[in-house]
């Protein structure tokens, strides 16, 4: 036993060198003393293989024992390979068939292959000891305070036009495959065109799905109704309940929040798209959803005294304007005077 002239494949192969190569301080037992005489008697050959049990079990996974018998079986194969290719002589595992630089050629083809085999069964073989965990996705959050709107870049290329008291949330992993993001508010989407992966647009109610389109979503809590608006492309609405719409360009879908009813019809682009251009539309527009909206847009409170009645409007268009020149010219049409205090303004019909 002791004269035995093991081949390195022995070697790497058989338990107890494993293990007195891994824990050479362990002197214990009968298997030390003749690894160690083996190591006296032919120790560049001992070494080659101390060498690639080492480099493979410095990989910090453990599997089964069955694992490890088919890791071992594949390491076989992949010698084959490189026999036939003519890479590797079956000889050369007699370390008396070639002289000393030859064998570290040798040797070194082997561990390179092995450890090689070792990384690729180590991904595709599916019997690990020990769990490993899925990587940690962090959330980014682009958020708008009441006064301010912003341009969102995402990672595909796709532009988000962000409304104020807006936010918009998405993972850090967006463009390696599930386009998806979550709106609260109201955002413009001009998206990237990818027909393998979809464009989502999540709401509290609604799913907007496109490929590469350009469309808007006013999601605000506040409001009554939530309204998707499609300027090219096509998309599919969905709400919570599998309800779905399909839109063309021109045409909005319309969710009621109280009801959940979803119905399309077309949309006005001005009413609907200005505001990404710094425009207050207002056409026949209820008072109180247009204070709303100047709320929003100055990031002010506003308080309206004695008013007339709920269901007065108005009309007017504000490019890029102050907040007291909107109010000038609302207040002449309708026949009220103002007060600005700080982020406060106090609305007085006459």
């Amino acid at each position: 036993m002791e004269g035995k002239k093991y081949t390195i494949e022995e070697l790497i192969h058989d338990k107890s060198f494993i293990d007195w190569t891994l824990s050479p301080c362990d002197k214990k037992g009968e298997a030390h003393g003749k690894w160690m005489l083996l190591h006296q008697k032919f120790p560049d050959h001992i070494n080659e293989a101390q060498s690639i049990v080492k480099s493979i079990y410095s990989i910090k996974v453990s599997y089964s024992d069955s694992a490890k018998e088919k890791l071992w079986q594949r390491i076989k194969l992949s010698n084959l390979e490189h026999e036939l290719k003519g890479e590797i002589h079956p000889k050369s595992m007699d370390i008396s068939s070639h002289k000393s630089k030859d064998r570290k050629v040798v040797w070194s083809l082997f561990a390179a292959a092995a450890i090689a085999v070792f990384f690729a069964f180590q991904f595709s073989f599916q019997e690990p000891d020990k769990v490993v965990a899925p990587p940690v996705v962090t959330e980014i959050i682009k958020s708008n305070p009441a006064g301010q709107k912003s341009q969102v870049h995402l990672p595909d290329g796709s532009t988000v036009y962000l409304n104020a008291e807006s936010e918009l949330r998405y993972a850090d992993n967006f463009a390696l495959g599930k386009r998806e993001v979550f709106l609260q508010g109201e955002a413009f989407f001009e998206v990237t065109k990818d027909i393998n992966n979809p464009f989502s647009v999540r709401t509290d109610q609604l799913t907007t799905t496109a490929l590469g389109t350009s469309f808007n979503i006013n999601s605000y809590a506040t409001e009554k109704e939530i309204e998707i608006a499609l300027v090219t492309g096509k998309v599919l609405v969905q709400d919570n309940h599998d309800n779905s719409i399909h839109l063309s360009p021109g045409e909005k879908a319309t969710v009621d929040r109280p009801s959940g009813t979803m119905e399309k019809g077309a949309f006005d682009a001005n009413k609907t798209l200005l505001w990404k251009d710094g425009i207050i539309y207002f056409d026949k527009t209820n008072l109180i959803e247009a204070i709303k909206t100047l709320e929003r847009w100055y990031n002010v409170d506003i308080k309206v005294n004695a008013l007339p009645n709920k269901t007065l409007t108005c009309s007017g268009q504000f490019k890029k304007e102050y907040l007291n020149n909107v109010l000038n010219n609302l207040g002449f049409s309708l026949g009220f005077t103002y007060k600005i205090q700080n982020k406060n303004v106090m609305i007085n019909f006459n």
